[in-house]
């Protein structure tokens, strides 16, 4: 269950095709099992939550969590506000003060808690599954100077992930597996990933 890193996508350097992606590459190396993605771009953990009293159902041995970065990030409107201001075309005019408005009000779209507390809920819709997540990619200094705070914020959401679940951590990961826009999956970032999850389910299963 993930958010547009899983999926395929045009970057400024590369386009990432469906068999580019982790979850395809996943699929191939463990034939004998039966996976299942969801992703979307743009979700949040709560959405994540929500669509887990459907998928409960299948009785997942094992599911995998890669998201977080979308509810972390700072930002200068809620998602509410947004919806507002599209509707009445003001977009355009507020996005310019957008910098400034991040840095006032500090807010994101899933406080903390909330976050925390999606995840417990994930984990007791399925306690009998193993329950992975894949940390939130680490923050470069270009992208702190976008978003002032993004670091902090990413170690906190990695540390309620880390105290949940079984996660991959990616502190170290390459530069070269992170797109220019600072958090999306190069084609080389997808095989890193791919090559994590692998060892982490052999691991697992022994």
């Amino acid at each position: 269950m993930a958010d547009s890193l899983s999926l395929p996508r045009q970057l400024k350097e590369e386009i990432i095709r469906w068999e580019d992606t982790y979850f395809y590459k996943l699929k191939q190396h463990f034939r004998s099992d039966d996976f299942h993605l969801y992703g979307k771009g743009g979700v949040t953990i709560d959405e994540l939550d929500h669509i887990m009293e459907y998928y409960k159902y299948m009785e997942p041995d094992v599911i995998i969590l890669q998201c977080g970065i979308v509810d972390c990030a700072p930002r200068a409107f809620t998602k509410f506000e947004l919806t507002v201001l599209g509707k009445l075309h003001l977009i355009k005019i507020f996005k310019q003060f957008a910098p400034l408005f991040r840095k006032i009000r500090r807010i994101c779209y899933t406080d903390i808690k909330s976050f925390s507390d999606c995840i417990h809920n994930i984990k007791a819709k399925c306690p009998n599954s193993v329950h992975i997540s894949v940390s939130i990619l680490p923050a470069d200094a270009a992208y702190e100077k976008k978003l002032p705070g993004i670091s902090n914020q990413i170690e906190k959401y990695n540390k309620v992930l880390a105290g949940a679940t079984s996660i991959i951590d990616t502190f170290q990961f390459p530069k070269s597996g992170i797109a220019s826009d600072y958090h999306h999956l190069t084609k080389f970032g997808h095989q890193v990933i791919f090559g994590l999850l692998r060892d982490k389910i052999y691991e697992m299963a022994n």
